[in-house]
């Protein structure tokens, strides 16, 4: 098997455990569906314990997560909590409030 398909076989099965834990409830999968990449990675992060990350890191390099993190998750105010463990556990950040400051305000 290919490096690709293998990397589409972890996607599916990521977007299968994601969906059977009820993180897609407002999604229709089917047993083939695939999140795209954003998605996947703002689901995962979200929805994956601490210890169910390396499915994650399986399939996509630090620094794409990471970029995903920090665009689509880091400017939010609802998940703040989450992303201070995130921020601290995966991205190991120093000093959490500084960065979003930093990152957050050259986004906008």
């Amino acid at each position: 098997m290919r490096d690709s398909d293998k990397i589409i076989e972890k996607k599916k099965a990521l977007t299968q455990y994601l969906d059977d834990m009820g993180a897609l409830w407002s999604y229709r999968i089917e047993l083939d569906t695939i999140l795209s990449d954003r998605e996947l990675i703002v689901k995962s992060l979200t929805y994956l314990e601490l210890e169910e990350m390396d499915l994650l890191f399986d399939i996509f390099p630090y620094e794409t997560v990471r970029d995903v993190w920090i665009k689509e998750m880091l400017p939010s105010d609802y998940n703040i909590i989450l992303n201070k463990i995130l921020a601290y556990l995966i991205f190991e950040v120093d000093n959490f409030n500084k960065f979003r400051k930093d990152v957050c305000g050259k986004m906008h």
